[in-house]
């Protein structure tokens, strides 16, 4: 994973944490690139508090 692609996981991770993560230690998330047309992967990662997350798995959707 690029430091881009964690960058923008961990945005969108940010983005909704205190209401689908807050608390929890195994976690995931849908999320894709913001380019057109991008693929959409889940993320599998390991929660440990706002914005320190240890992302551990890339899956296609595909």
């Amino acid at each position: 994973m690029t430091a881009k692609e964690k960058a923008k996981v961990t945005h969108d991770i940010n983005n909704v944490y205190h209401a689908k993560y807050k608390g929890k230690s195994s976690c995931y998330i849908r999320t894709h690139a913001n380019e057109p047309d991008s693929p959409v992967y889940v993320y599998r990662f390991r929660n440990h508090g706002f914005d320190d997350y240890e992302i551990y798995m890339k899956e296609s959707t595909d």
